[in-house]
């Protein structure tokens, strides 16, 4: 039997062996980094979310008609309509423009109308008027002058030189004329080089035909003065007119000036700047806030459910005893159950003295949140938590309340109950929030 001996000398430096090798590696923990883990089915499926979220988006040089076929993120412009108290969509046509409605008697309309006036209305009453000047071109310096006006409103016209010298020469040519009448006649002054002759009897007739010619010429003359001065006449009030034309002509031209600079300020570049407005109010451009100014969107309704996602992130708070009494060293489960839609980060437990005397410690009441998967069967999580087993929950004592806090809990029913730690019947309440 001496190959027995030596076996069981060998069974024995095994044993040791595996003794230290477990003692050596209970503690040897893995490093993730070097762990190669297979992501290729993910990456695929990544790429897929990429691809089908670019074919939403589209590019820049994409066509932008909606009829093309592509398969594209689709949106409705909406507005308050705070008379009906409803949202109704923004209208536009079949191009694409959106339909904007002055209306009727607000504060564009009222202003324009006072500024236009009526027929018979006056510019010295007081009321205030839309003030125009009229202008006009200065050729040689390439800019525009108002015109001038006196004090009864007549316009101010500068002749030209050449007008001045021809108006001079007009001027004294009929003062000339002016001296040479006297009594509708025209006085004539006959010199001779000699006296021989002009007192003959032949000389006076033919000085009195030539007279009498010269007179019938004079009164031809003044009537085609009388006809020139009826055409001065109608000239000056063909200028009248043709000043009050000016003067429309100006007023509109200086509505034009007006109009045109309003859109020059509105262009930027080859676009037209456009103020979006609801209601009557400019769309908020700094805040995504609910407001009556804040645009809508509607989300598609196969996309991400935005409702769960809000879910996960709202904070609710439940009170569950509500000045419940409890006899002394007795406990309480109520009969409100709490449902979990989703699983919250965290659920924080309060209860304490309901009357807020400070007679009850917080350590002598005791919070016990009860769980469960199919709301029939309940389980202690304080139970779990005294036992070791690795359930994330957290307590604490303040002056009257005691405080449990569960973190990324994962179940979707939840009872509370209380137990007073107190000889006496005390009221007691209990508050959850997640």
């Amino acid at each position: 039997m001496p190959n027995l001996g030596y076996n069981t000398k060998h069974l024995a430096s095994h044993t040791s062996l595996l003794s230290d090798i477990k003692e050596n590696t209970k503690n040897i923990h893995v490093d993730v980094g070097n762990v190669n883990v297979n992501t290729d089915t993910l990456e695929t499926k990544i790429q897929a979310t990429n691809d089908k979220l670019d074919s939403f988006s589209g590019h820049t040089n994409n066509t932008i008609a909606m009829g093309d076929g592509s398969t594209q993120l689709r949106t409705v412009g909406l507005g308050y309509d705070r008379t009906n108290g409803k949202v109704v969509s923004n209208l536009i046509d079949a191009a694409g423009h959106q339909q904007i409605d002055l209306v009727s008697g607000g504060d564009i309309t009222s202003k324009l109308d006072s500024l236009a006036g009526a027929g018979n209305n006056n510019i010295g009453e007081g009321s205030s008027k839309l003030q125009i000047y009229n202008y006009g071109r200065d050729v040689s310096a390439g800019n525009f002058k108002p015109m001038v006006v006196n004090s009864s409103a007549e316009q101010i016209v500068a002749l030209s030189a050449t007008d001045n010298a021809v108006l001079d020469n007009i001027s004294a040519h009929t003062g000339t004329v002016d001296g040479c009448v006297a009594s509708n006649k025209m006085n004539v002054n006959i010199s001779s080089t000699s006296g021989g002759g002009l007192a003959t009897e032949a000389k006076q007739d033919d000085i009195e035909t030539s007279l009498t010619s010269i007179e019938t010429d004079i009164e031809a003359t003044n009537t085609k003065l009388g006809t020139i001065e009826t055409d001065i006449e109608a000239t000056n009030t063909l200028l009248t007119t043709i000043d009050g034309v000016l003067d429309n002509a100006e007023l509109h031209l200086g509505n034009i000036e007006t109009a045109v600079q309003l859109l020059d300020n509105a262009v930027d570049g080859n676009f037209l700047n456009v103020n979006l407005n609801l209601a009557g109010s400019d769309v908020a451009n700094n805040s995504g806030n609910k407001s009556n100014t804040c645009p809508r969107v509607v989300i598609a309704t196969d996309d991400v459910n935005i409702s769960a996602i809000k879910a996960t992130h709202d904070i609710t708070t439940t009170t569950i005893h509500n000045n419940v009494s409890i006899a002394g060293s007795s406990t309480d489960t109520s009969s409100t159950v709490i449902s979990f839609t989703h699983y919250p980060r965290s659920i924080t437990i309060h209860a304490g003295d309901f009357s807020g005397s400070q007679s009850i410690a917080g350590n002598q009441v005791t919070i016990s949140p009860l769980v469960s998967y199919d709301n029939s069967t309940y389980f202690d999580l304080s139970t779990f938590v005294s036992s070791g087993l690795p359930v994330h929950i957290t307590s604490g004592d303040a002056l009257t309340t005691k405080c449990v806090v569960i973190e990324n809990a994962r179940f979707p029913f939840m009872k509370i109950k209380l137990t007073n730690g107190t000889g006496s019947a005390q009221n007691f309440h209990s508050v959850i929030t997640f």
